[in-house]
């Protein structure tokens, strides 16, 4: 699902934006296509959302402003707008590739995500008291709501959720394709970003590097087994793909089905976690 550069430079018009050539799209992902918009001041990016809802724009647009107050390495933000009925952010473009296009080795590469990652850690949470599992809880259940064949694993999940939880600024997507490089990193695509326990993001990440790049999976290795965590993580994967496939909410179009054969370790993880079987994971997905 792509979009006509006329709409995207209608939109930026509207917000006071002028732009001085049309649109060129530079990236597209499963959530979002970027969209690179010259202005008389510089470049802008412009990321239209797949979904309709604009609490995701909204929200990411308000993470990666709070994050820049705290000097932590994010493009800032010009405007949110609207593509037809889709939401989109604008900010800053970063001139530069993505790691893994970048001067480093792949392994450098995963190396710099796990450091920006800590950074992100380190970095102070609000004083409100935040319930760390909130996020995944209300996922869990919007997965079962819209798919109940999810059901005895999200049942299975919640039977005794972790007590010892760490709060942190997350990014829950945090890999080499979301950071971009021009000399020092920049992250990007916010639209998961939570204040939740920190393993939730070392997991994700690992589970990508398992699916993708197995051979990198070590460098998000934690120090201790976390089997609950493992399994939320997998559920969340799952889930979330399954979720895409019926409501054909996302920007891959036919692409996302060759990622299927690589969720095996997603499974893997939730029979593990919770004691229950995985028996086919492409009848989970299409229920």
């Amino acid at each position: 699902m792509t979009h006509d550069p006329v709409d995207v430079a209608e939109a930026l018009d509207r917000i006071g934006i002028r732009i001085s050539e049309p649109p060129r799209l530079v990236a597209s992902g499963w959530e979002s296509h970027i969209y690179r918009c010259e202005t008389a001041n510089g470049p802008v990016a412009t990321r239209v959302y797949a979904r309709t809802d604009i609490g995701d724009a909204r929200r990411e647009a308000d993470v990666m402003r709070t994050l820049a107050t705290s000097g932590y390495p994010v493009p800032a933000i010009r405007a949110l707008t609207t593509v037809g009925r889709h939401p989109a952010v604008v900010m800053d473009f970063v001139e530069g590739t993505d790691l893994w296009r970048g001067p480093h080795t792949h392994l450098e590469s995963a190396t710099i995500c796990r450091r920006l990652m800590e950074d992100l850690h380190a970095l102070p949470v609000a004083s409100t008291p935040v319930d760390p599992l909130e996020w995944i809880r209300g996922l869990t259940a919007r997965a079962v709501e819209m798919m109940p064949q999810f059901g005895r694993y999200a049942a299975a999940l919640w039977q005794a959720p972790p007590v010892d939880l760490d709060a942190a600024h997350c990014h829950l997507d945090l890999h080499p394709g979301n950071v971009l490089w021009n000399g020092r990193p920049w992250v990007v695509d916010w639209t998961s970003a939570q204040v939740t326990d920190r393993r939730f993001d070392v997991l994700w990440t690992r589970l990508l590097a398992e699916m993708y790049h197995p051979q990198l999976a070590h460098v998000f290795t934690a120090d201790r087994p976390e089997p609950w965590f493992e399994a939320a993580t997998g559920f969340r994967r799952l889930s979330t793909v399954a979720g895409m496939l019926s409501t054909g909410e996302h920007a891959a179009g036919d692409r996302l089905t060759e990622h299927l054969e690589k969720l095996d370790v997603a499974a893997r993880w939730l029979e593990h976690g919770t004691g229950v079987p995985v028996p086919d994971v492409t009848t989970l997905l299409f229920g």
